[in-house]
C-alpha cells in the first residue's frame, strides 16, 4: 500500500518447512516469485481486512511486530494525498464492473494467487522488497540452491523434465486401463440419457465387432460379458422393485406399468432401457367361470415361470442365427420371492412394422418379407422345425415356420428382430405321456427339448426304417394349427415323436445312467445330464421307474434322482409360501421380517426338527409326495417311499437343503449350514 516500501503489516516472515516442496524453476527464482507485485483494486469493503489476515495466515505469512502507521499530511494548499486518492478511487469505482466488485473480497489489496506451499505471490515488479515488506530467504532454499549449483546441465534438465511428470500425473486420478476401455467404449458410445434403446444398441455393436485375430476375440467377448453382467445387475435392482410393490395400486409403484403385446406375456413395465414382464397366469374366457391360460381352472404362477423359462431357452437357441440377419435381443430370468420376471433391452420398434408372425392372437397373420421368409426357413431346417399353415381369423391360411405368436418384426434401425420366444420349439403330446399329470394347457409349458429334436433329425423312423422322421410343427396341439389343412399330419408328428421320447430314449438314457460310478454320481448335475440327452428333467420320475435292478448302482442311482426330484419340488413349494407371504401384504411392501421367519420355518419342516409336530408330519406324509407326483409322475416313488419318504431322504437332507437355497436365492448362515452337515436330520 505504501507503493512497495513496507508492508500495511510490517515485515513479513515465511512460516513452516518452506523450501522442502519447491520445484528446481521455484528456488532458482524464489526472490522474484516473493517479490511479486499486486494491482490495488479501486474498491473493497474494510471487512476485507479480516479476509486478507486470514489469506496470509494460511498460506504461510506471519505478519510483524512492526506496524508503523503513515504521518498525518500536513494540510497543503494545493489538494490533498487523500483527496486525489478519493477521486482516483470514485473514478476507477464507476469503471468496475459488477464482477469486480463480487470479487473484491479476494484481498483488500487485489487478488492474490498462491503458487506454492508458502503461499508466493504471483508477478515480479522491479523493486527488491516485497509487496508484503521485506522478507527473508529461508535456510533450506539457500541449501538446495548451492545443491543446483553442482548439478550438470544434464542432471539438472533431467530433475526438471521428473518434475514436471510427476506434476502432471498429480492433476487428477486416471485409471492405468484407461485407454484400453476407451478405445471399445467409443465404439459402441450411446447417448443413454436420450436413447431408451440403447442397451440393444451396444449389445449389436459388440456382436459387430471383428474376430480376426485372438485379441479382437478376448476385447470382443470381454464386453459381452460387461454388458451382459452390467445388464443382469440392474435386471436384478428393479426386478425386485418391481416385484415388491406387485399388488400396489398403479399409482404407488415406483416403475409404471405399460401396456404392451398380448396377455400371456404377462404384465409390463419399463425402466432404465430394459423391458420387464410379469410372469402372470392370466385369466381368460368368462369372469363367471374363469380359466387361466397355464393353470386352467386353477392360476398356477409354476407354470408361467416355466414358460418364461422356455422364452429363455428359445432366445438362447435363436441367436446363434445372428449372422443370417436375424436379431435375438439378450434377456435374463429374475426370480423373486416367488415370482419369475423376463428382462429384455427396448427395441427399436416405434416406426417399424410386424412383418412375421401375429402380435393379435391370431386375427391376423404376417409373413410379408421375402427375406425374412427365406431367413426362417433355413432356420427351421437347422433346428428341424416343419413349415406349416395357421388360418387368420377369417380362415386364411398362412405359410410358416415358427409358431403363430413368435413375432418378427423390421426395426426403424432397419434390422429384423424376433422376439417372444416362449414357443419355439414344438410341445409334447400329453395323449403319449400317461405317467405325467394331464393338462390340456400344458402344451404352452411341456415343450419338447432342441436336444431330442436333433436326435430326430439323425435317426429313422421306427415304423418306417428308411425315412428320416419329420420335422415337427410349434403349433401342433393347438388352436393356432387347428382347422389347418394339415393340422392331423402335424398333430400325428408330434404324437409320435414323444412315443419315441417315451419308449426308446428314456429307457436308453436310464440303462447308460445306472453305470455311473458313486463319485460320478455324487458330482452329477442330474438336470444337465438329461437335457444333454434330449429329455426333460419332469420324465426323471419315469427314468427312475425305469432302473429296476436292486444292485448297489442301481440303489444309488435311484436314489440321486429321488433327492433331485425331492429338492425341486420343496424349491417349488417354498417359492409358493413367498407368494402365499407376498399376498399377505398387499397394500404395502412386503416385510423382510416374515418372510425370513416363514423360510426359517420351511426349512425346519425339511430338516424334521420338529417330529412330533403334526405339521411335519403332514409336510413329509401328504405334502411332498403329492408333490413329487405331480411334477415328475405318479411313477415316480414306490409305494413304500409314499407312505414314508423322509425315512428314504433322511441321509440327504443337508444335500436337499443346499439345493432349494441354492436355487430360491436364500441365504444361510455358513455356520448353520456346517452344523447341518454335521448333524443331519433333525437340526433347527
Amino acid at each position: 500500500k505504501q507503493e512497495g516500501k513496507k508492508s500495511a503489516y510490517g515485515s513479513f516472515v515465511p512460516q513452516g518447512d518452506i523450501g522442502a516442496q519447491l520445484t528446481v524453476e521455484e528456488i532458482e527464482n524464489f526472490e522474484g516469485i516473493v517479490t511479486g507485485n499486486y494491482t490495488p483494486l479501486a474498491a473493497a469493503p474494510s471487512t476485507d481486512m479480516g479476509i486478507l489476515l486470514n489469506s496470509l495466515k494460511e498460506s504461510g505469512v506471519k505478519a510483524g511486530d512492526e506496524v508503523k502507521k503513515p504521518p498525518s499530511p500536513t494540510p497543503p494548499r494545493t489538494p490533498t494525498r487523500r483527496g486525489l486518492r478519493e477521486s482516483r478511487r470514485r473514478s476507477l469505482d464507476e469503471k468496475q464492473t459488477p464482477q469486480d466488485k463480487g470479487n473484491a473480497y479476494a484481498s483488500a489489496y487485489g487478488g492474490l494467487e498462491a503458487v506454492s506451499a508458502y503461499g508466493s505471490i504471483e508477478g515480479i515488479q522491479d523493486g527488491k522488497k516485497g509487496a508484503y515488506g521485506a522478507y527473508t530467504v529461508p535456510d533450506i532454499v539457500l541449501k538446495q540452491r548451492q545443491e543446483l549449483k553442482r548439478l550438470t546441465v544434464q542432471e539438472k534438465t533431467s530433475r526438471i523434465r521428473y518434475e514436471k511428470w510427476c506434476k502432471e500425473r498429480e492433476e487428477g486420478d486416471q485409471s492405468i486401463f484407461l485407454d484400453k476401455d476407451s478405445k471399445l467404449d467409443k465404439k459402441i458410445g450411446t447417448d443413454t440419457t436420450t436413447d431408451k434403446t440403447w442397451w440393444n444398441k451396444a449389445f449389436l455393436d459388440a456382436q459387430d465387432l471383428p474376430e480376426s485375430t485372438p485379441e479382437q476375440v478376448l476385447a470382443k467377448y470381454r464386453l459381452l460379458s460387461k454388458l451382459s453382467t452390467d445388464f443382469i445387475e440392474i435386471a436384478k435392482v428393479y426386478g425386485r422393485t418391481v416385484i415388491s410393490e406387485f399388488f400396489l395400486n398403479d399409482k404407488n409403484q415406483t416403475v409404471e406399468k405399460i401396456g404392451l403385446g398380448g396377455v400371456a406375456g404377462g404384465k409390463k413395465y419399463i425402466v432404465r432401457g430394459i423391458l420387464f414382464k410379469l410372469s402372470v397366469d392370466p385369466q381368460i374366457g368368462r369372469k363367471d367361470n374363469p380359466t387361466y391360460v397355464y393353470g386352467g381352472k386353477h392360476q398356477s404362477y409354476e407354470y408361467a415361470a416355466k414358460a418364461a423359462g422356455h422364452e429363455l431357452k428359445g432366445a438362447i437357441n435363436m441367436h446363434k442365427y445372428y449372422k443370417k440377419g436375424i436379431c435375438v435381443p439378450m434377456q435374463a430370468l429374475v426370480d423373486f420371492h416367488g415370482y419369475r420376471l423376463v428382462a429384455m433391452p427396448l427395441l427399436p420398434l416405434k416406426g417399424g412394422k410386424l412383418i412375421y408372425g401375429s402380435m393379435d392372437t391370431g386375427n391376423s397373420i404376417h409373413h410379408d418379407n421375402s427375406k425374412f421368409n427365406q431367413s426362417m426357413k433355413e432356420i427351421a431346417q437347422d433346428l428341424h422345425l416343419a413349415g406349416h399353415y395357421v388360418c387368420d381369423a377369417e380362415g386364411v391360411s398362412h405359410y410358416i415356420y415358427a409358431a403363430g405368436d413368435v413375432e418378427g418384426h423390421i426395426g426403424s434401425d432397419g434390422k429384423y428382430y424376433l422376439i417372444d420366444l416362449a414357443r419355439a420349439f414344438p410341445p409334447e403330446s400329453i395323449w403319449e405321456t400317461h405317467h405325467l399329470h394331464k393338462k390340456r394347457q400344458a402344451v404352452f409349458f411341456r415343450m419338447l427339448r432342441p436336444e431330442f429334436l436333433q436326435w430326430l433329425k439323425k435317426n429313422h423312423r421306427p415304423n418306417k426304417p428308411d425315412e428320416k422322421f419329420p420335422a415337427l410343427s410349434c403349433d401342433a396341439l393347438t388352436r393356432w394349427g387347428q382347422g389347418a389343412q394339415d393340422a392331423e399330419e402335424q398333430n400325428n408328428r408330434v404324437r409320435e415323436a414323444t412315443t419315441i421320447l417315451v419308449n426308446k430314449v428314456i429307457p436308453e438314457f436310464a440303462a447308460t445312467f445306472v453305470q455311473k460310478t458313486p463319485r460320478q454320481l455324487r458330482d452329477i448335475q442330474v438336470s444337465e445330464e438329461l437335457h444333454r440327452n434330449g429329455i426333460n428333467v419332469r420324465h426323471m420320475g419315469l427314468v427312475r421307474f425305469m432302473i429296476t435292478g436292486t444292485d448297489d448302482a442301481s440303489v444309488a442311482a435311484k436314489r440321486t434322482l429321488l433327492i433331485s426330484m425331492v429338492g425341486r419340488t420343496l424349491k417349488n413349494l417354498l417359492r409358493r409360501e413367498m407368494r402365499v407371504e407376498h399376498d399377505k401384504h398387499r397394500n404395502a411392501q412386503p416385510s423382510d421380517h416374515d418372510s425370513r421367519a416363514m423360510v426359517v420355518d420351511f426349512l425346519n419342516l425339511v430338516t424334521y426338527a420338529n417330529p412330533e409336530d403334526d405339521t411335519t408330519k403332514d409336510f413329509w406324509d401328504e405334502t411332498i409326495p403329492f408333490g413329487v407326483m405331480k411334477r415328475f409322475g405318479q411313477v415316480a416313488l414306490t409305494n413304500v417311499e409314499k407312505e414314508n419318504l423322509f425315512s428314504a431322504v433322511k441321509e440327504d437332507v443337508s444335500k436337499i437343503v443346499k439345493y432349494v437355497v441354492s436355487t430360491t436365492g436364500v441365504q444361510v448362515h455358513p455356520g448353520a449350514m456346517r452344523t447341518l452337515e454335521r448333524t443331519g436330520a433333525g437340526f433347527e
